[in-house]
């Protein structure tokens, strides 16, 4: 899937059957470019929360400096030039179409971020996803 500002295409997983994906979520997978723009305040929110208790590791000097520089970023618009995004995930969790955008993050490189959504409404930021 292309997504607009990814420098790649990335991973998209759907579920279904051998025959075909699901059609709600191939649904869900062709509303997400018209998405985009709305989620991604709520996702540079939640990664900057995220952000935030690594940064305060680093000060304390929990944080392993010999991995890589660690990012210093002041505001929530500040975390794209740290994140890339990796897949698009359309699965039911719970009996609801879910879609989650997963990051790969400069400051927590042991985990890989996912961003959950319900059609247009944010969910969480689940702290460890596996890509698909």
């Amino acid at each position: 899937m292309q997504l607009a500002g990814a420098p790649r295409p990335v991973t998209l997983a759907l579920p279904g059957s051998r025959q075909a994906p699901d059609p709600v979520a191939v649904d869900a997978a062709c509303a997400v470019p018209g998405h985009l723009p709305s989620w991604l305040p709520h996702i540079e929110r939640a990664l900057f929360d995220h952000y935030a208790p690594c940064l305060d590791a680093f000060r304390r000097g929990d944080i392993d400096e010999s991995e890589g520089d660690f990012p210093l970023i002041s505001s929530p618009p500040e975390v794209w030039q740290h994140v890339k995004i990796v897949f698009v995930t359309i699965a039911p969790i719970d009996d609801v179409t879910v879609t989650e955008l997963g990051y790969e993050t400069a400051w927590d490189i042991e985990h890989t971020l996912g961003a959950r959504f319900d059609g247009a409404a944010f969910v969480e930021l689940n702290g460890s996803v596996g890509e698909p």
